[in-house]
């Protein structure tokens, strides 16, 4: 089982964590986190369905997940330390390239040596 790293920035933010909370707030959001864990879990193990996972190129996959009507996405790749969250973003056709291109920006910079932590996420 590979184990999850989330994307830190050099001042010590959590973007990809803000956005999950932002996402799923509080005890109302916390199925959303149980589908969104569920998924991580899924992928870590390598047995995930047919709709989980896409490439997208360059190194960034694209995990998909639907809860209460909206789909979300948490853009990663895969590294020899585990799998990289790179940016997690609810889904809006019109800006799609925009995320996509964040989630390369920072897998470059992770490529590049730029440290990352270890973050923990609580449920």
């Amino acid at each position: 089982m590979s184990r999850w790293v989330f994307y830190q920035t050099p001042a010590g933010g959590a973007p990809v964590n803000d956005a999950i909370d932002s996402f799923f707030p509080g005890s109302a959001g916390k199925s959303g986190k149980v589908v969104l864990f569920g998924l991580l879990a899924r992928i870590a193990e390598g047995e995930t369905l047919r709709r989980d996972v896409i490439a997208l190129g360059g190194g960034v996959c694209e995990a998909r997940m639907t809860w209460k009507g909206n789909e979300y996405r948490l853009f990663f790749a895969r590294r020899p330390c585990g799998l990289l969250g790179l940016h997690f973003v609810q889904k809006k056709a019109n800006r799609v390239a925009r995320e996509i291109r964040t989630a390369r920006d920072r897998l470059a910079q992770y490529d590049r040596g730029t440290s990352w932590a270890t973050l923990s996420y609580r449920l």
